[in-house]
């Protein structure tokens, strides 16, 4: 990942978690029904009683005791694949992701849930939009992809959980990308969890020294974009980068991040830049596209890697 975005579902969790907590009522009423020897649905029953808090909250740091809570009360395979055949049919997440032939947003699905959020840039890879649209009639809409964190088809019962949704671009959530990647075995930065850990650096190729290299004055081919974790070696900066490719798709973005270098030349001159571009009704008032001073960069393609480059050349 390259932006946190913990409080993206901030403003949407607590009607989430009325759905939520409806499938699971609509669930257990059936379950408790069941009368028999059988004890799987009643013990389907005491885990979803146990962890209902969890399942339909928005706090992803609780989720890992959900799952290890999960395989400690069904250790038979026959048992495991009745309890997931259950969850997957009543928390049911192709459902709730489907796209009527008219998006209403009247009933709450995915659509509906990716309208409510201001997110409009994808967190892992931060260099593709994720914004959601619906036509006034209702007919044309589109969304951003919903990752889950920890994989539905393995934990079914987080399949509707809000705190194991991750919205993002289509290529990142895709097979050429995460895939099949279990993040639960192998670790990757959490956007709802982890500080961002990659920073960006805009440096000249080949180590003879170049003085139009160094003044900014090469041509962008003489650059490299390299990704680095912020805060010394870090297995889950390493895994990020590597699922999401994310050292040469960056490459695309070298005219941008030189672009930004060259305002170093501005020195002391680039404070009073904001203020010239207002007077001359300029639309964007900021140089960088984007308020340096708070996370206004989060919803900009390219934010974070313009900010890291500013900041590398001393341009803020």
């Amino acid at each position: 990942m390259i932006i946190n975005i913990a409080q993206v579902w901030g403003n949407v969790s607590a009607r989430h978690r009325l759905f939520l907590q409806w499938k699971l009522q609509k669930l257990t009423n059936i379950l408790r029904a069941f009368t028999g020897p059988d004890m799987t649905q009643h013990l389907l029953v005491e885990f979803l009683d146990k962890h209902k808090g969890a399942i339909c909250g928005r706090d992803p740091l609780k989720l890992p005791a959900v799952i290890v809570a999960f395989g400690q009360s069904f250790t038979l395979a026959a048992d495991v694949e009745y309890v997931k055949g259950l969850l997957k049919k009543y928390l049911c997440y192709a459902e709730f992701s489907a796209k009527e032939r008219i998006v209403l947003l009247k009933t709450w699905d995915a659509y509906a849930l990716c309208a409510s959020t201001a997110l409009k840039i994808c967190p892992y890879c931060h260099i593709s939009p994720i914004d959601t649209y619906v036509s006034p009639d209702g007919l044309k809409a589109y969304r951003p992809n919903i990752d889950h964190y920890y994989p539905q088809a393995e934990f079914p019962f987080l399949a509707l959980t809000i705190g194991n949704f991750i919205p993002c671009c289509e290529k990142c959530n895709g097979p050429q990308m995460k895939g099949t990647t279990r993040f639960d075995l192998k670790p990757h930065l959490h956007p709802l969890v982890d500080p961002e850990n990659i920073t960006f650096k805009l440096m000249h190729k080949g180590s003879g020294l170049d003085l139009n290299k160094l003044r900014l004055q090469a041509d962008s081919s003489s650059y490299e974009i390299e990704l680095v974790a912020t805060n010394g070696k870090c297995l889950k900066v390493d895994n990020s980068i590597a699922t999401f490719n994310l050292i040469p798709r960056y490459q695309v973005c070298i005219p941008d991040a030189l672009a930004v270098a060259k305002l170093s030349r501005l020195g002391g001159r680039y404070r009073i830049l904001p203020k010239i571009l207002a007077k001359l009704n300029f639309s964007g008032k900021h140089p960088l596209g984007f308020n340096e001073t708070d996370d206004s960069y989060k919803n900009v393609l390219m934010g974070k890697l313009k900010l890291d480059i500013a900041r590398q050349y001393k341009v803020i």
